[in-house]
């Protein structure tokens, strides 16, 4: 069981449904408190019917255009990578579509591996790990990736890595086919 959730691994089966909890107190720019992160950009996008993840081209072009960036500004991926075959290679796809030949050398991890897939509250604990990340300039590893699938050519590791990155892209994909992404900067 420890092994079974391998994200963007060629030898991946399926997902594995896990529990979690995650909850974030979000503040104005005026509050007396430093913030851990700024939320600078949100998108969010339906699938094209019958394309797994085709909405997160959209929804990562939103959201890298709400914080008045460009895709070559992203720094670091917080993949949603659920260690299924179908849904792993969709998000490659729609982020080569954003990012091209940029993809291979931007940074990127999937917490499944070490998580499972918690549902609802998977996405809060992506942002959680992607803001502890961001502050300590770590790039986590993506835990059970030992094979790269060559169809999904994500910058991953099995080791976690001292990257200084300002700003993370965070993705989520749903049940029902609804796709979010989420830029958090320094």
């Amino acid at each position: 069981p420890l092994t079974i959730a391998k994200p963007f691994d060629l030898w991946r089966t399926t997902g594995v449904v896990s529990e979690g909890a995650c909850f974030f107190v979000l503040e104005s720019e005026e509050s007396a408190r430093k913030p851990l992160a700024w939320v600078s950009g949100y998108g969010f996008a339906s699938d094209i019917c019958d394309e797994i993840c085709s909405g997160l081209t959209a929804s990562n072009l939103q959201a890298i255009y709400n914080a008045n960036l460009r895709p070559e500004d992203v720094q670091c991926i917080s993949a949603w990578g659920p260690g299924h075959r179908l849904v792993d290679r969709g998000e490659y796809a729609a982020s080569e579509k954003v990012f091209g030949d940029n993809l291979a050398r931007i940074p990127a991890y999937s917490i499944k591996g070490a998580i499972g897939s918690p549902l609802g509250a998977a996405p809060s604990m992506q942002l959680a790990a992607a803001i502890l990340g961001l502050n300590s300039s770590l790039v986590l590893q993506t835990v059970n990736w030992s094979t790269p699938d060559p169809e999904c050519r994500f910058c991953l590791s099995r080791e976690n890595r001292i990257i200084y990155h300002e700003n993370v892209l965070v993705n989520a994909h749903g049940v029902g086919n609804v796709n979010s992404s989420l830029l958090i900067s320094k």
